[in-house]
């Protein structure tokens, strides 16, 4: 009789096969169904183990995967997930991210998934806005491989894009927007200070643009005359001189338009910044000796 060990199966199989093997070795003879299951394997393909009793698989695990491998892959580009239910994507997150197949790609280098669009509001045009990546979790290690500071240009589609738009309608020729995306070690100082401070606004502070790279091809020049360059790579240190020490940003646009020098192109730009208040402060220029208190998010080329 062979040797069966009773961790290789399950407790009623066991016994099941004991008893059949007890008959044996007195005369009598084993079970058709035993005999039939012992030479049957399970129907998943790739699964050599022995059925499980009558049924058609050799545990749940294998009935469930094959089930799923009959349902089909998931429909959207580059998912390899199987179909949930009678839908043909897998979550709703696919099904959403497959709305626009022409929508432009995430972005965080090197994923291939497409920007995540959101569901259809009743807003005329609303839906066809996107944002930059297709997860936050994209989002979010974006910032954690990136070691110095980098430009994202956004389309015309994008919703951070329309929001600037939005904030500087009849008051500047917008050409281009880029969002900032800083290195961890740079923007940790702001996010720290964030977390106390509930009262967070949107306003501009314009400067000096002394190179036409940034605009062109969105690179640094490190020239010491372009502020603009210098404090994308090391945060908001320059101090203006114009009206006293100290960081100055502005409710509208036209009035941060004054702080601005073009390029030797004549491109101005300006800096959109979220700014840490401890209150709402509506004056039409605030000065902050804090330099934490504000992070440029998007620099818009006019």
């Amino acid at each position: 009789m062979t040797e069966i060990s009773f961790k290789d199966l399950g407790t009623r199989r066991f016994v099941k096969l004991m008893a059949d093997a007890f008959r044996e070795m007195k005369g009598g003879s084993t079970s058709t169904t035993t005999n039939a299951n012992a030479k049957a394997v399970c129907k998943r393909c790739g699964c050599n183990n022995p059925r499980f009793g009558d049924f058609d698989h050799c545990s749940r695990t294998c009935h469930h995967l094959s089930e799923q491998a009959q349902k089909g892959v998931c429909e959207r580009l580059g998912c390899k997930n199987p179909r949930s239910g009678k839908h043909n994507h897998c979550s709703k997150t696919c099904a959403r991210l497959s709305e626009r197949p022409d929508a432009p790609a995430c972005a965080r280098p090197g994923c291939l998934s497409t920007v995540y669009v959101p569901t259809k509001s009743k807003s005329k045009g609303k839906g066809k806005m996107h944002f930059d990546y297709c997860s936050s979790a994209c989002f979010h290690k974006h910032s954690d491989e990136v070691n110095q500071t980098t430009l994202c240009f956004l389309d015309k589609d994008n919703r951070d894009f329309n929001l600037v738009k939005y904030m500087v309608a009849g008051q500047l020729a917008l050409l281009k927007v880029a969002r900032i995306v800083y290195p961890k070690t740079l923007a940790k100082r702001h996010l720290d200070l964030g977390v106390d401070i509930n009262n967070v606004n949107l306003k501009f502070h314009g400067t000096v643009l002394g190179c036409s790279s940034l605009y062109a091809a969105g690179q640094m020049c490190g020239r010491g005359g372009c502020r603009v360059c210098g404090i994308l790579a090391y945060g908001m240190l320059q101090r203006c001189v114009v009206r006293g020490p100290g960081l100055y940003v502005a409710p509208q646009a036209n009035i941060s338009h004054g702080y601005t020098v073009p390029s030797p192109d004549g491109i101005r730009c300006m800096f959109l910044c979220n700014v840490f208040e401890a209150k709402d402060m509506s004056q039409a220029i605030t000065n902050y000796a804090d330099e934490r208190l504000i992070l440029p998010r998007y620099v818009v080329f006019y």
